[in-house]
């Protein structure tokens, strides 16, 4: 993943003072089709809300939309 310029790896000393870095676990999967997919997902629940993030968003159906 990093020759494809996915991601870049940070050094330590790279860090801001006073900062951590937010720490990530690779996810592989088999697909039904026989596919394998990885991909990189950070640890959320290492992340203070008004530090590390300051707004959150979640899908809403709104009834309108929503038809049956």
């Amino acid at each position: 993943m990093q020759s494809n310029k996915v991601y870049r790896k940070y050094n330590k000393s790279d860090v801001p003072s006073g900062q951590k870095p937010i720490k990530c676990k690779g996810v592989f999967d088999i697909k039904r089709n026989g596919v394998f997919r990885a991909r990189l997902v950070a640890k959320g629940f290492s992340q203070v809300p008004g530090l590390d993030y300051c707004l959150q968003c979640s899908p809403v159906v709104n009834d309108v939309t929503f038809r049956i």
